[in-house]
């Protein structure tokens, strides 16, 4: 959320807050209650979508990082054990079979160290009675599968994440247009009707829209816009 909309969400808030003592005298002008729960509608979308835009891109891609390693180590133990099992063995064609330097599986991309992994853990399936000597137990092989499926699962969750920020950003700066459209085309005009009879009403959203202007930076705060001027409509 860029600091202008931070800004306007803080008047926002300010301005529903100011609007609750007075639900009554609203809810007398049934065009008013309208308009109130249309903006509060639109401040609710507006707090929903920041909370979905929290998501860390960046996060993910450490959790994809930390799968990859808990993967590869695992695929590795399993690798080494399947060669001595071979050598052992005399069975040349499985030895280079799981010949699979640690090193390849961490300079592959992404898909393609899944899939090196995927080959360990069927060579691995292919040979149970043998590798126990070695090691690798039903319960090696059970986890390193477990590690093989939850690294290929979050490979594209980050980018994921990305195009979902971007449409979640779009969002935001529609109901950000929307909640305005709503505050100064129908709000602003129809409140200035109780200028004598709730003044207490008026002046209390007239103090929440001029909000607007503070913070404006992240030196100085900048004095509050005066009634009649930009962001505060001369009609309330």
């Amino acid at each position: 959320m860029t600091t202008k909309q931070e800004n306007k969400l803080s008047m926002y808030l300010a301005v529903l807050a100011a609007c609750e003592p007075h639900r009554a005298v609203i809810r007398s002008l049934p065009a008013l209650d309208e308009a109130h729960a249309d903006f509060n509608r639109h401040v609710a979308n507006i707090q929903r979508i920041t909370q979905l835009r929290d998501v860390n891109g960046a996060g993910l891609a450490d959790d994809k990082r930390s799968l990859r390693a808990r993967m590869t180590e695992s695929a590795n133990a399993t690798a080494l054990a399947i060669r001595a099992y071979a050598v052992k063995a005399g069975n040349a064609d499985l030895a280079a079979k799981a010949n699979i330097p640690v090193s390849h599986m961490n300079e592959a991309r992404d898909t393609v160290a899944a899939v090196m992994a995927r080959n360990i853990h069927a060579l691995a399936m292919e040979h149970p009675e043998g590798l126990e000597r070695f090691g690798i137990t039903a319960d090696t092989v059970a986890r390193l599968g477990a590690a093989i499926d939850a690294y290929a699962a979050s490979i594209g969750k980050p980018r994921a994440a990305a195009a979902q920020g971007a449409t979640l950003t779009q969002q935001l700066a529609e109901e950000f247009d929307a909640a305005d459209a709503v505050l100064t085309g129908q709000m602003d005009a129809l409140v200035g009707q109780f200028r004598a009879t709730e003044p207490a009403l008026v002046e209390a959203y007239r103090s929440a829209r001029a909000l607007v202007h503070l913070k404006a930076t992240r030196g100085t705060p900048t004095s509050a816009a005066a009634p009649g001027t930009a962001g505060t409509p001369a009609t309330v």
